[in-house]
């Protein structure tokens, strides 16, 4: 089920505190093999309970055929006030750039080439990204010195902040969480960043009913 069917369409119906979650992935990602994790907007710390069912059809109808993912979140379970706090930090680190010819030693390379193939050297000097002449409009255009993997790949850092505060009283127990992720990744372009807020709250109305 899941992910590794055919088409990936027998995802399990996700369900938290009662409400389900919108798992679709909406529109593409350009890097190959790439795919998004419905379930990563919501911090670990959060979860209190995950329980997993094979089947819910009788419970969710159609959308519980493949299965339901049950996620319960931390909800205060004592009166007094309770404060969690938790950061840590890291750091990613970009390969090591393969060693590749730069813009005059490719042009030697083409010339051995281009020799090989039996073009005369008058022939290889009229090529427009063989000429050395500065004032040649086609010079700065085969002459840099770009370094392609250090503009696509650098060093980056991760950060993760959490706070959750619990409590209350004998009418009624809340629990607040709040949170920054950031994960740059060493792929220009791929970070991700995330703030998050998740406030439960239960409420004795009366004897017999409770929110």
């Amino acid at each position: 089920r899941g992910i590794s069917s055919l088409y990936t369409s027998n995802q399990p119906l996700i369900v938290i505190d009662g409400v389900i979650y919108d798992s679709q992935d909406y529109g593409g990602s350009l890097i190959s093999g790439n795919y998004t994790n419905p379930l990563a907007y919501i911090d670990v710390k959060d979860i209190d309970n995950i329980t997993v069912i094979k089947d819910s059809s009788s419970t969710y109808r159609s959308k519980g055929a493949n299965g339901v993912i049950n996620i319960t979140t931390a909800r205060a379970k004592e009166l007094g006030t309770k404060i969690d706090f938790a950061a840590y930090g890291g750091e990613s680190f970009a390969p090591e750039s393969l060693p590749l010819l730069n813009a005059s030693q490719y042009r030697t390379y083409a010339t051995e080439l281009l020799q090989s193939a039996g073009y005369s050297a008058s022939q290889i000097a009229s090529l427009p990204y063989m000429s050395d002449d500065p004032a040649n409009s086609n010079y700065y255009r085969y002459h840099n010195q770009t370094d392609w993997q250090k503009q696509a790949m650098d060093n980056n850092s991760l950060k993760n902040i959490y706070i959750k505060v619990t409590g209350g009283d004998n009418i009624a127990k809340y629990a607040l969480a709040l949170g920054y992720f950031s994960n740059g990744g060493v792929i220009k372009g791929t970070d991700v960043n995330r703030y998050h807020t998740r406030f439960n709250a239960d409420l004795n109305l009366s004897r017999r009913m409770t929110a």
